[in-house]
């Protein structure tokens, strides 16, 4: 049996509740509840294919390459996420102050914050980021380590 949203409900008995034959409603209904079924076991666009568990990277700087992992540790509603900064295994290059790293998964760095954030679809590629702060994005990170550089 599929449950109606109020909105379905109100959709199927404003077209539907007037119909005097009943095998005729009884066969709407039907095909309205399987194109709900079906659209129900396609790929939830919401949250536009996230999930708990992946791993989203930063890359910032001036003059050196830092880069920031964040973990969605819970979806809210259709396109907002709950995200926390996840501690990194650095391995250091070639070259003094350069290396790659990659994210401990389920390790979070100490006294970071959770952060509420909303997906959103860049106009530039299609495709997807969280904004950190007012110039930081972070993107779905591809499973590669990262390059950075510091100073210090």
């Amino acid at each position: 049996m599929i449950l109606l949203n109020k909105k379905q409900s109100y959709y199927i008995k404003k077209s539907l509740g007037k119909c005097s034959n009943q095998s005729l409603f009884n066969d709407a209904l039907d095909n309205i509840s399987h194109n709900i079924e079906q659209q129900a076991s396609q790929e939830n666009p919401s949250h536009r294919g996230v999930k708990v568990g992946d791993i989203f990277r930063t890359s910032w700087g001036y003059d050196q390459t830092n880069i920031d992992f964040y973990e969605v540790t819970k979806l809210i509603g259709k396109h907002t996420i709950l995200i926390k900064e996840l501690n990194q295994e650095r391995n250091p290059g070639d070259y003094e102050f350069t290396g790659v790293t990659i994210p401990i998964k389920g390790e979070y760095v100490e006294g970071s914050e959770t952060l509420r954030k909303r997906i959103q679809k860049s106009g530039y590629d299609g495709g997807l980021y969280v904004k950190i702060i007012h110039s930081i994005c972070a993107r779905p990170w591809d499973g590669s380590p990262e390059r950075y550089s510091s100073y210090a």
